[in-house]
């Protein structure tokens, strides 16, 4: 019975999210996403503001406000393909160190669209607010692909299942 009323929820989650407007982007050359209605590349002025690491994401969209973003990371980090769960240790290692009082709700491998991700989903402390963060990764070439999508968490009720959503529509489209 479980099984049903998930496999139910399942598809009209999907169903539901794929009636709203959304915009399939091909990023990065490599994987297609649909962004939700409403967001735009987020200008070079406010990603170096926003995120001031050099490393920052070269494809960034935020929604309207700027309080909402969703970013997508093809690194030039080294890793073998097929080895997500030794990614997933390595990215949730690296968010325990950088964020050590984060409170983790998902830390597992997942496959999505026939493709392996490390799946993180953890709410980290920020300036004024704390961010819950949407993270998938996996390999591509030999190299690491990032995606993630970043709320503050008084907007959790309005966009996590669109978040959630949203990285479930991840295709790589290069390997």
């Amino acid at each position: 019975m479980k099984q049903i009323v998930a496999l139910t929820f399942l598809l009209f989650s999907s169903f539901s999210f794929a009636n709203e407007s959304t915009e399939n982007v091909v990023l990065e050359g490599i994987v297609s996403l649909d962004i939700p209605q409403g967001f735009s590349r987020m200008s070079d002025e406010l990603a170096r503001r926003k995120y001031p690491m050099e490393q920052r994401a070269k494809s960034i969209f935020t929604n309207s406000q700027g309080n909402v973003d969703i970013l997508v990371n093809y690194t030039q980090n080294k890793v073998p393909d097929n080895q997500e769960d030794l990614l997933r240790q390595a990215l949730s290692n690296n968010m325990k160190r950088m964020h050590p009082t984060a409170q983790w709700h998902s830390n597992e491998v997942v496959e999505i669209n026939g493709h392996k991700y490390a799946f993180l989903e953890l709410t980290t402390p920020a300036l004024d607010t704390d961010i819950h963060n949407v993270m998938l990764a996996t390999t591509v070439n030999g190299r690491v692909l990032i995606i993630s999508f970043n709320m503050t968490v008084e907007l959790e009720e309005k966009w996590l299942d669109k978040a959630l959503k949203t990285v479930r529509t991840a295709k790589i489209i290069s390997s």
